[in-house]
């Protein structure tokens, strides 16, 4: 009788999320939105779960979800660096790099030594510094027109 209550029992978040992981690792991803969204429901306080979420809606191209789960997760632990990464990257893929600046700048402090951050960061900042650039010429070819 004991072993029918463990087996109806429902899962904890803690599995919930294991398997959430997997279905994504398995290319599941539609599933594992499903499976990690119930993890989150039950502990939306876990930074590690809301990134996962996060990153599972990315890949699933829901990009405003992918942004607010991230976003939740560096808000739960503003010293999750991978959550900081994931939402720097995301803003990178929707050329928004003064933003992804700030998040993987954060990543960057956070960890240092992670060159994956490092390199988003530097692709992000040169992304920066070529946009503000080309408004200048822009401004200057305006200028020169209406002269």
């Amino acid at each position: 009788m004991a072993g029918m209550a463990l087996a109806s029992s429902k899962p904890s978040a803690e599995q919930l999320y294991r398997q959430g992981v997997q279905e994504f690792t398995q290319g599941d991803r539609a599933a594992a939105v499903k499976t990690l969204s119930a993890a989150v429901a039950m502990e939306p306080r876990s930074a590690a779960y809301c990134n996962a979420l996060g990153h599972a809606f990315f890949y699933t191209g829901d990009i405003a979800q992918a942004e607010k789960f991230y976003t939740q997760a560096v808000k739960v632990d503003a010293n999750y660096a991978l959550a900081w990464q994931n939402l720097g990257n995301l803003r990178l893929s929707t050329n928004d790099p003064q933003r992804a600046c700030e998040a993987l700048a954060r990543a960057v402090s956070i960890n240092p030594k992670d060159d994956a951050s490092i390199q988003m960061f530097m692709d992000a900042f040169s992304m920066v510094r070529f946009t503000a650039f080309n408004d200048w010429i822009k401004n200057v070819i305006i200028f020169c027109l209406k002269s």
